[in-house]
């Protein structure tokens, strides 16, 4: 079995990483690497997530890796099958970020709610923009609401209901 075949927790038992080292587990950024769109704001960096469980791992509090994910009106996280990402000339689950307009420019065409795999990430009650709800549920939201985490009328919250969408503060 190489390296590239091993789960992180395999190679931690072999010796072979440190827990704390999260290549592989966590892009390096959240920023699509095409056009600089941050696709989780707010959000720790795969080297933040390193040094926070370091200096946990130092203090004695280290018992699992984790680290703050924050969803709002502005996120645009995502995973896609990993014949998609490939088609997009991404290698590796982590290879970095793309934002949905950059992978669909990259692929050639609009996503479909096909393309996304069964993922926590992939829920569509989360904050998000409206076109990540879109291209994950296939449904076309109502012309000229804007991406906010609550809609601002009565009237805008009873259409959001109708579409089946749930708006949480960020």
């Amino acid at each position: 079995m190489t390296e590239e075949t091993r789960t992180h927790g395999e190679l931690v038992a072999a010796g072979l990483r440190d827990e704390c080292d999260l290549r592989g587990l966590i892009s390096e950024s959240h920023s699509s690497i095409d056009c600089g769109y941050d696709t989780m704001p707010g959000c720790p960096t795969r080297a933040e997530v390193e040094q926070s469980m370091r200096a946990a791992k130092k203090a004695g509090r280290l018992k699992r890796w984790g680290f703050p994910q924050r969803y709002g009106p502005r996120s645009e996280v995502y995973i896609v099958h990993p014949c998609v990402w490939e088609k997009a000339g991404m290698e590796g689950d982590y290879s970095g970020c793309l934002c949905i307009g950059c992978l669909e420019r990259r692929i050639g065409r609009q996503l479909k709610p096909y393309d996304f795999t069964e993922h926590v990430f992939n829920d569509p009650n989360l904050p998000e923009t409206r076109r990540r709800f879109e291209r994950l549920t296939g449904c076309e939201t109502v012309e000229g609401l804007e991406d906010y985490p609550e809609p601002a009328s009565k009237l805008d919250r009873a259409l959001h209901a109708a579409l089946g969408k749930q708006w949480r503060a960020a």
